[in-house]
């Protein structure tokens, strides 16, 4: 019963614009769409495709008879309005890619269809295990392979995925429970078939998290930033790589041993080097805030700036716009009338904000009365900002997507 009543409230939600505004009337062009149902839907990543469509990656979680919980990757492909035109979840029970557990954390459009890269999640000795698994689909969603990655007495967590310049794919993963220190695993794995044609492992520490996004360049370098755990200090990190190398051009911690907890989420290419996007608790409040660190091309810190208000702030992502700006979007408990809300930010290539017409507020805060978290946003081929976030009803979470004007609004 109490799952249908969720439902209700999502099915009155979805035909309306949750803001902080009354923006029922709406702007042409911009919309706030739900996708769920009576399972859990989270989300995690998405792109803008060739023909101008958007595919929505996304993790559903179910109940089975056993009370046991049941994860699969859910795929979502939409219009330009956000309607959908296909939505599948994998395994699907028909093509046999998986039978163990699967979640979704990154999408990258290939030629043939559409590569998604997160985890295969198994029991074995009464152990819970992951392997990094990768799943193509063709442009209607259906399956053309699936592959699981493992890693030697560990568990391997795939996080992010690019092409390589000779049609292949770089990913990138988090070795949990490795006997050595290294705690990053990049690899890059063959368009043909899958399998890995090189890896290597990098990072040190008791611990570490990694960027949804990774960067090349026309050498096919590689470029990821992250975050590293030592003697319980958070610091974010930066790498840059030559392909299939232990031998990195920098490999820099920022803010190793200062005494303060910096986390980074998200990455991005600049003119004058790297913008990460992450958290830090280094506030007077003792809260945390969204941190924006720009580097330059060295890893070397150029400075920051943070974001937030008198409560929790966390940053989710980054992205450059055309126009040369930096585009933040980030989870707030400080502002709108939520629980927590999607907060919109731009700014100048040095962090400083342009949007300031909110007093105390650096940028755009939208959300429903629940709790909302974003999880990626883009610049769209027209201009508009898309949003990719969650939304919690009662025990039931949602993907939600939101397309603004070029100035954040709906």
């Amino acid at each position: 019963m109490n799952r249908f009543y969720n439902i209700l409230i999502i099915g009155l939600l979805a035909v309306s614009c949750a803001n902080e505004e009354d923006v029922t009337a709406g702007k042409p062009e911009t919309f706030v769409k739900y996708y769920g149902g009576i399972n859990s839907d989270i989300s995690s990543d998405m792109k803008e495709t060739s023909d101008g469509s958007y595919i929505l990656l996304g993790t559903t979680v179910s109940e089975a008879a056993s009370d046991e919980e049941v994860s699969k990757i859910r795929l979502i492909k939409t219009d330009v309005d956000g309607n959908v035109i296909w939505d599948r979840a994998y395994p699907d029970n028909q093509s046999g890619e998986s039978t163990n557990n699967l979640m979704g954390r990154a999408v990258i459009e290939i030629s043939n269809g559409y590569l998604v890269v997160g985890d295969s999640i198994y029991e074995e000795d009464n152990q819970e295990l992951t392997n990094m698994f990768l799943l193509t689909v063709d442009q209607n969603g259906n399956t053309i392979a699936g592959k699981s990655i493992s890693f030697d007495n560990a568990s391997l967590h795939g996080y992010a995925v690019t092409l390589t310049d000779q049609g292949n794919y770089f990913v990138l993963a988090t070795i949990e429970g490795n006997t050595a220190p290294e705690n990053m695993y990049l690899a890059e794995v063959s368009s043909a078939d899958l399998n890995v044609v090189w890896s290597q492992t990098y990072g040190i520490g008791d611990d570490a998290n990694i960027s949804k996004t990774i960067i090349t360049d026309e050498n096919n370098n590689v470029t990821w930033s992250g975050t590293t755990t030592r003697n319980g200090e958070n610091d974010i990190r930066i790498i840059t790589t030559p392909a299939n190398s232990k031998n990195t051009f920098f490999d820099e911690t920022i803010g190793l041993n200062n005494g303060k907890n910096e986390l980074g989420f998200d990455i991005r290419r600049t003119p004058f080097g790297y913008a990460i996007i992450g958290s830090t608790n280094n506030t007077a409040a003792g809260d945390q805030d969204i941190l924006l660190t720009r580097v330059n091309t060295n890893g070397k810190l150029l400075g920051s700036v943070t974001f937030g208000g008198s409560k929790n702030d966390t940053g989710e992502a980054i992205t450059v716009t055309e126009d040369g700006s930096l585009l933040i979007l980030g989870s707030t408990d400080s502002f709108g009338r939520g629980e927590r809300d999607f907060y919109l930010i731009k700014t100048d290539m040095f962090g400083n904000p342009v949007w300031t017409e909110n007093e105390g507020v650096d940028g755009k805060i939208f959300g429903s009365v629940n709790m909302d978290t974003g999880s990626t946003l883009l610049e769209t081929s027209t201009g508009h900002i898309l949003v990719l976030g969650t939304t919690e009803f009662g025990d039931v979470d949602t993907m939600v997507l939101i397309k603004t004007d070029d100035q954040g609004n709906i």
